[in-house]
């Protein structure tokens, strides 16, 4: 299999159809990335990272991406052991270092993103579906020339300096391909969310939050209420929750739509 055939792996199509749903509700993944937790703090254990899949799992949670093949081996054994049952399993995306891939897919990774400006690099023969990372209308009109009629099955990753660049870049995507736009978690005024919602005025399918876990005991809580904010139909004013604990400062029952407060925040501005 090329690289440029692969952005359709197998030829199933199969993430795209998780990300993408034809009601056009905006499916959430999130980013396990412990690089981003509190300097000092201490690794998940194996049983702890099964744990947290499950979890993302349960939250509705669309995929989860890592860049650590070893974390993609024990996601995917995890999601595995929910074939058969609902929710089912949440596919593992790596997006990591181009050499580390194939450890990634022999990890059993669904899928692997890769740059626009890898088309032509000579890597070849990953089985598995590809995403591909454009961060200009110019990168995904590259793209789609070269995988031709697989843009039907596609998935694209936009990546961009400015909200106007990621506009611009998702407004060139075919729409037949699945849109995928990143955000950064627990940003001031919940504007990770004012964002997701404009990015889906133009086109964007599914969001990825970056550095929505990172290993701490703020990552259900989180990954619960941004799936809440970004998939629910509530009002602008209220919002009608069943998390639990401090993810959206009540227990249940009718939340105010205040800015949340996150510790991890605080802590790294502290």
């Amino acid at each position: 299999m090329s690289l440029t055939n692969a952005a359709v792996g197998t030829g199933s199509g199969a993430l795209k159809s998780v990300l993408k749903k034809a009601s056009k509700v905006l499916t959430v993944c999130v980013e396990y990335d412990e690089s981003a937790q509190n300097k000092g703090a201490p690794s998940l254990t194996t049983l702890e990272l099964e744990t947290l899949s499950m979890q993302i799992r349960k939250l509705k949670a669309a995929a989860l991406w890592t860049s650590d093949p070893g974390k993609v081996s024990i996601f995917t054994s995890e999601q595995e052991s929910a074939i058969g049952n609902f929710p089912g399993p949440c596919p593992v995306v790596f997006d990591g270092a181009l050499d580390q891939i194939e450890n990634a897919v022999s990890a059993g990774a669904s899928a692997v993103v890769i740059d626009a400006g890898s088309l032509g690099s000579g890597k070849e023969e990953y089985e598995s579906e590809v995403v591909w990372r454009v961060s200009s209308a110019e990168d995904a009109e590259r793209v789609i020339s070269a995988i031709g009629d697989n843009v039907e099955k596609s998935c694209f990753l936009v990546e961009c300096n400015t909200m106007d660049k990621t506009t611009e870049t998702l407004a060139a995507l075919p729409k037949a391909a699945a849109a995928i736009a990143s955000v950064d978690a627990m940003q001031p005024e919940d504007e990770e969310v004012t964002a997701a919602r404009l990015f889906k005025k133009f086109g964007c399918a599914s969001i990825l939050v970056r550095g929505a876990c990172v290993g701490d005991d703020e990552d259900v809580d989180y990954t619960g209420y941004i799936v809440e904010e970004l998939t629910s139909k509530k009002s602008s004013e209220f919002n009608f929750s069943g998390l639990t604990g401090s993810a959206n400062g009540h227990f249940g029952g009718v939340a105010s739509s205040e800015t949340s407060k996150w510790r991890r925040v605080q802590s790294v501005n502290a």
